[in-house]
């Protein structure tokens, strides 16, 4: 039984384990299983493409090229047909407790998260105008067993909370929380928060995006009834005008002062810029503190410049990184766990300072077995790429 593991992909790995208890909670064939898998050999080696290292612990604490940050582990290879254990996994203080079960579910976690997320963790993406690129990096790691919960009953938000509180102080506080008593401010999150997932029939929505989109067309809408109005207006002056005898040179003289009149300078909206590109007509409702709604309590106090960063998080190709990548990420998130929590920040996911930061914000959830299952978001400028 043992040797057949070696020359099955990992669906079917999942499938044998999955036949009875006695193979599933089998460390052995759990420790066989994950080693015989892409992303298995990683476990627990600290190494870029380690997912069950929530702490990054060897990508903070080392010196690193930049530019392997950004790749896949090149030290470690899965090598089918090789047999080679990945030695970590049968370390004593292992998280995973094979006993339970855990290393199947691990397995599948693995299979699931290639499958739905590696468009997403194998490049980068262009996240604003200024020369950021955005990728993300997997996270799957078992929680402790909080002490009230029984062995057999599904996760929920109380025992999430608890088990992360274990691994970081306020962790599972801040998971748990409403958006009232927790929310961490940024430019992902201004977009992160305000996606609607819904099934898999309907599309997903960002409502920081649609605000945007509405406020523009309104603007164009305003602006063009605007000038309507003048030209009406207009049109009956220079049937006056002529009556006067007046000739070209005054009458466009006379237009510009009605112009000016009906549309002074301050005047919102700017007709003359209706016609301009969208990102110039938002430019102009975030100078003018109309935009119609604020991402997230608290973003006004949290913020420095409310207005330019919220113009800065909607230029154009931060609404295609929306639709392109945090949209489908958190529909793709939500159909792995069963219990999603607020978008996580601590300073220690954090690299760097000032213009060499590479920033982390962790988007994750709870699977029914216990699991944290996300990614971390890492935003980085362009020289660090």
């Amino acid at each position: 039984m043992a040797g057949t593991l070696w020359f099955l992909n990992v669906r079917e790995m999942v499938q044998l384990l999955g036949t009875c208890r006695t193979l599933r909670e089998d460390k052995s064939l759990g420790i066989m299983a994950l080693s015989n898998c892409n992303m298995g050999v990683h476990l627990l080696q600290g190494c870029n493409s380690d997912w069950m290292d929530l702490f990054l612990q060897n990508q903070l604490n080392c010196i690193i090229e930049k530019s392997e940050f950004w790749s896949e582990c090149k030290e470690h290879h899965f090598n089918p047909g090789s047999k080679e254990l990945n030695g970590h996994l049968m370390q004593d203080k292992v998280p995973l407790r094979y006993s339970e079960g855990q290393a199947a579910h691990m397995l599948s976690l693995l299979g699931a998260l290639e499958f739905h997320l590696k468009p997403f963790y194998t490049r980068a993406y262009v996240a604003t105008p200024f020369g950021e690129f955005c990728r993300a990096r997997p996270v799957i790691v078992p929680l402790p067993l909080p002490h009230k919960k029984r062995k057999c009953a599904p996760w929920t938000m109380e025992h999430a909370q608890s088990a992360l509180n274990t691994l970081v102080d306020g962790l599972g506080d801040d998971f748990a929380a409403s958006t009232t008593k927790y929310v961490y401010v940024s430019e992902v999150g201004m977009h992160w928060d305000n996606i609607l997932v819904g099934n898999r029939d309907i599309k997903s929505k960002c409502g920081f995006c649609s605000a945007a989109r509405k406020a523009i067309r309104d603007y164009r809408k305003i602006a063009k009834s605007m000038f309507d109005e003048f030209s009406d207006v207009l049109r009956d002056k220079q049937l006056e005008w002529r009556a006067q005898g007046l000739d070209d040179d005054e009458m466009h003289e006379r237009r510009s002062l009605l112009k000016a009149t009906m549309f002074p300078e301050d005047m919102y909206p700017d007709i003359n810029a209706a016609q301009s590109t969208a990102d110039d007509i938002l430019a102009h409702i975030c100078e003018t503190d109309q935009f119609p709604m604020v991402p997230f309590e608290g973003m006004a106090s949290c913020l420095e410049r409310k207005n330019d960063d919220i113009f800065t998080a909607l230029a154009l190709e931060c609404q295609d990184l929306c639709a392109t990548f945090y949209q489908p990420l958190k529909r793709s998130i939500g159909t792995l766990v069963a219990i999603r929590g607020q978008r996580l920040h601590r300073s220690w996911m954090d690299t760097g300072e000032d213009a060499a930061r590479i920033r982390r914000e962790l988007v994750a959830g709870i699977t029914s077995t216990g699991f944290l299952v996300g990614v971390y978001i890492m935003r980085a400028v362009e020289d660090l790429v």
